[in-house]
């Protein structure tokens, strides 16, 4: 169960704006733990919840498995997601920035592109 404190729509804007910048629209949940900051009295497997939710909402469906980048995780297979629809991702994204602008009290890293550096 999500705890309320969680931030969950955070974690599925992150999710889907990386896999939108992506060229294959694919993105991992290393972004999303690069960037999302877990409150201390949150638990961070909750994230996989999240993507859960996505996927069972026909967002996201998993295409690949590769080694997650995080040190922390010791090179571990993590799932790679593929946005299904990239016109229901984007209109998600616009809903999911004016949720997460309304509540400014949380300590999150969303404003950070995850667009690739062109130069």
């Amino acid at each position: 169960m999500m705890d309320a404190t969680f931030p969950n729509f955070e974690a599925e804007l992150v999710m889907l704006e990386a896999a939108l910048a992506d060229a294959e629209r694919q993105a991992n949940i290393d972004v999303v733990r690069d960037r999302v900051i877990c409150p201390p009295e949150c638990d961070p497997r909750q994230f996989g919840g999240v993507i859960t939710q996505m996927r069972a909402n026909g967002l996201i469906k998993k295409m690949d498995h590769v080694n997650s980048k995080r040190r922390i995780a010791h090179g571990r297979d993590v799932a790679v997601w593929e946005i299904v629809d990239i016109e229901a991702a984007r209109n998600r994204v616009m809903r999911l920035r004016q949720l997460v602008h309304q509540r400014p009290d949380r300590a999150v890293a969303t404003t950070r592109s995850v667009q690739k550096e062109l130069f």
